[in-house]
């Protein structure tokens, strides 16, 4: 099963004060249990050290560069591939942009869209409702990892 992962997700996992890391770590040992494999667009793993740089500039200057390192071997230890984006993933984003222009979504979720698409994804997993909600439209045949997951 190849699962390609939203930036909340991944972020979930790398802090431990993000408030999604509790769902996250359950989701993440079920997919882990049915033998997932795990795809990272570029664009997530970007946002994913977005939130780790704001959470290392809060932490006191001695502490910055260890928190650097700890938060890309942290990613590195996931094992995840990241997967890099395709002038196709950038054009069916920029289309995807305009005829949802009214809804909540933004372009990083256009192009998570398109390069699961790409892949052939056979889940997305998120905690955006709203992606969510733009997933079960524009790619019906992707299941979110919510939907997937036993009570």
């Amino acid at each position: 099963m190849r699962v390609v992962v939203d930036t909340g997700p991944s972020w979930a996992l790398l802090s431990k004060h993000d408030k999604w890391r509790a769902r996250g770590s359950l989701e993440y040992a079920f997919l882990l249990w049915e033998k997932a494999s795990f795809l990272l667009p570029r664009i997530a793993l970007t946002e994913t050290m977005v939130h780790a740089t704001r959470e290392i500039r809060k932490a006191e200057k001695s502490r910055r560069k260890q928190l650097c390192e700890a938060s890309l071997n942290r990613i590195r230890e996931l094992g995840w591939a990241v997967v890099e984006h395709t002038d196709g993933d950038f054009a069916a984003a920029d289309q995807w942009w305009q005829q949802y222009s009214d809804w909540p979504i933004d372009y990083p979720d256009a192009m998570i869209a398109a390069t699961a698409r790409r892949l052939g994804a056979d889940r997305l997993w998120t905690f955006d409702v709203s992606f969510g909600e733009f997933i079960q439209k524009a790619l019906p045949n992707v299941a979110l990892v919510d939907e997937a997951r036993p009570r």
